[in-house]
C-alpha cells in the first residue's frame, strides 16, 4: 500500500529497527520524505506498467534514505545501540535483562509487540516495546556469550 500512513510507517519502522529514537527534527524529516514519496508513488500510477514497476522498485529501495540521513547527521551519543545502552546504563547484563523484561511486560508484552510490528502507525509506546524486545534479545545473547 502506498497511502501516506503506510509510507510513513515503513520509514519509521526502518528507523526504529536501527534503534534510533526520532527527535523533533527527525520527525519533520520523515514527514517531508513521506510527502515526497507519496507524490512519486502517485505519479507512478500515471505510467505504463513496466515503468511504474521500475519506479516503485526504485522508491522502495530509497525509503531508508531518511534513516541514513539521521545516522550521518546525528552524533553517536544522540542515539545508542542496544549494546551501548546496556553497557552504559547497567552494572550487569542480568540487571539490564530484568529491567527490560519488566518494561516489556509493563508495555503489554508479546501481544502488544505483535500489534506494534504489524501496525502501519507507530506510537511512542510501540517503539518502546519494540526496543525493549531487542534489548531483551541482546541481554540473552550477552549472557550466553558470558558463559563461554
Amino acid at each position: 500500500m502506498n497511502d501516506i500512513n503506510s509510507i510513513s510507517a515503513r520509514i519509521k519502522n526502518i528507523i526504529a529497527r536501527q534503534d534510533i529514537a526520532l527527535s523533533p527534527v527527525g520527525k519533520i524529516l520523515v514527514n517531508y520524505f513521506t510527502l515526497m514519496f507519496k507524490d512519486l508513488y502517485d505519479f507512478s500510477e500515471t505510467l505504463q506498467e513496466l515503468d511504474k514497476s521500475k519506479l516503485n522498485y526504485l522508491l522502495e529501495q530509497k525509503e531508508s534514505l531518511p534513516c541514513q540521513i539521521i545516522q550521518v547527521a546525528s552524533p553517536k551519543e544522540q542515539y545508542m545501540s542496544v549494546n551501548d545502552e546496556i553497557n552504559e546504563k547497567f552494572k550487569t547484563t542480568k540487571e539490564a535483562l530484568a529491567f527490560y523484561t519488566q518494561m516489556y511486560e509493563d508495555l503489554g508484552g508479546d501481544e502488544f509487540w505483535a500489534f506494534a510490528e504489524s501496525s502501519s502507525v507507530l506510537t511512542e509506546d510501540m517503539m518502546k516495546v519494540m526496543r525493549a524486545r531487542r534489548c531483551i534479545g541482546m541481554c540473552r545473547y550477552l549472557l550466553e556469550k558470558e558463559k563461554t
